[in-house]
């Protein structure tokens, strides 16, 4: 008995260790490069971690009725992609099986769990629908490649009704709704060679990072000739490269002043003015909208733009638009971030590099977040900026916003909520955001009167705001964790009374004495 269960161990750890193996000469992935949602991020808001609309890869896969919808359209867009194919639907299916299953090692060395509760043939089955379903809607999402990819479906592909999804566009970036880029690139090879090449072929990957881009919302050709191939494993990464190449990459570094007297573990660098304050103390604050957002594809008026700027007193900030999806696509970007950068330490990637700025992560939507977070400290600030167009919120179809002033403030506030600062180095910072903020912060200008005034009332509402939000957070955290129901609330004034009272007796007793 003891040799059948020392022979188990054996194998799976010989398994274990070969999937490891598949993966180290493959410059197409990274081991564990799909993360789960650290805990402490999940319990700020569980709902923005779930797919809302469709499942991708096998960690959400099945768990939710709300999902089951997707899953026709999946089908749909499978058929539709073998329809393209020059073999024939059923050969290309075969295909693409055979393909995923000589991959599977790989695709199970790329998720950062356990165990994936799925055997070969179920994970290659789920590899191949969601990375045909992907790769048809990179197709259909450019006129150029769908008309020169023909199919002999008859019907139109159902790939462009599901790009117009603001939803589905999410769900495409959330942390754990993700498969490796590297199933997109075998697939592509296998179906398409006379468009994409053969498996490893750069000018495939980088076609295939452009196209999936370009449904995000994010355009390719705007980095210019100096970008090649992005070194990224998923869309969620995809993306995060591009704002970082879009930046200028992550060559230089700004030394952040942190005051002796502060807490060594505050390390987050703040603005010492809010908006208004800034407005008062002469510097112009201008919403910024770029061509690729006057576009009328929905996400890329919806994509983040980091590229805030401050020069001769004018503070320009490219517009946010804030619709039901950009909290949680902002939440899952910072997720990716802390979670890559604890796995960049631990494994020590960033000693073995010889270039620390190509080795680390930078916190760029954190830092945008921090940056939102010190700039409004009241609803007066959401109202400057609402007027100077830095923040642009949707409404819906009844013509309301989606969220109002306060519910703007509250959004900006719970952000970053789960995040420890001191797990955030100096040098993760994002140098673009924390340039601006310490040239905002040295801006003098001398104030009359009025103007100091102004300034003092405002900090006065702000430091009152900030209060009544503490006070009424703390208050739901009450009546959630000990005041479920009325009957508990009735116990509680009961129990509060009878303290009351008793403390009353005995003051009374003893001034009597």
């Amino acid at each position: 008995m003891d040799g059948v269960y020392g022979d188990t161990i054996s194998k799976e750890l010989a398994y274990s260790m070969s999937m490891m193996l598949d993966c180290v000469d493959n410059e197409n992935m990274d081991t564990c490069s799909i993360h789960l949602v650290p805990e402490k991020l999940r319990k700020s808001k569980v709902e923005a971690y779930k797919p809302q609309v469709v499942s991708i890869g096998p960690l959400h896969q099945g768990k939710r009725m709300e999902l089951q919808h997707m899953e026709k359209i999946k089908w749909r867009c499978l058929l539709h992609l073998l329809n393209r194919a020059s073999v024939g639907a059923d050969e290309a299916l075969k295909k693409c099986g055979s393909a995923m299953l000589k991959l599977d090692k790989v695709v199970r060395a790329s998720y950062s769990v356990d165990k994936l509760e799925f055997d070969s043939s179920d994970l290659a089955k789920c590899m191949v629908l969601d990375g045909c379903f992907l790769l048809e809607l990179l197709i259909s999402g450019s006129p150029e490649l769908d008309n020169k990819i023909k199919t002999t479906s008859s019907d139109s592909s159902p790939g462009g009704h599901v790009l117009r999804g603001g939803k589905v566009l999410s769900d495409l970036t959330l942390l754990e709704n993700q498969i490796p880029l590297v199933v997109l690139e075998v697939l592509s090879s296998k179906l398409f060679p006379h468009v994409f090449g053969g498996y490893g072929d750069t000018h495939g990957d980088i076609l295939i990072q452009q196209l999936a881009l370009s449904i995000l919302g994010y355009d390719y050709a705007s980095l210019g000739s100096r970008c090649g191939k992005l070194n990224v494993n998923n869309f969620l990464e995809l993306v995060h490269a591009f704002i970082d190449n879009e930046k200028g990459g992550t060559k230089r570094d700004v030394k952040i002043p942190i005051d002796s007297g502060e807490d060594e573990s505050n390390r987050r660098l703040k603005l010492n003015r809010c908006a208004n304050e800034l407005l008062v103390a002469g510097v112009t604050i201008k919403g910024k909208i770029n061509a690729q957002m006057e576009d009328s594809n929905i996400a890329a008026m919806n994509r983040f733009d980091m590229r805030i700027t401050f020069s001769d007193g004018k503070l320009e900030i490219p517009q946010l638009r804030i619709t039901e999806t950009t909290e949680a696509k902002w939440r899952n970007f910072i997720a990716w971030e802390v979670n890559k950068n604890k796995v960049e330490k631990y494994n020590g990637e960033r000693a073995l590099s010889e270039d620390m700025s190509e080795a680390r992560t930078r916190f760029h939507f954190l830092c945008y977040a921090w940056f939102f977070q010190s700039l409004i400290c009241s609803v007066d600030d959401v109202k400057l900026l609402l007027d100077r167009e830095v923040i642009w919120v949707a409404v819906d179809k009844k013509g309301r916003r989606l969220k109002s002033n306060e519910d703007l403030v509250d959004l900006f506030c719970k952000m970053s909520e789960g995040v420890s600062e001191s797990d955030v180095e100096e040098t993760d910072m994002d140098p673009w955001i924390s340039e601006v903020i310490l040239q905002l912060n040295s801006y003098r200008i001398t104030l009359c009167t009025t103007a100091t005034f102004r300034i003092m009332w405002h900090v006065l509402k702000g430091s009152l705001t900030l209060f009544c939000y503490n006070w009424m957070r703390s208050f739901r955290l009450l009546r959630r964790d000990y005041i479920p129901t009325r009957w508990k609330l009735i116990a509680v004034i009961a129990a509060a009374a009878g303290v009351i009272l008793t403390a009353a007796q005995t003051f009374f007793s003893a001034r009597g004495d």
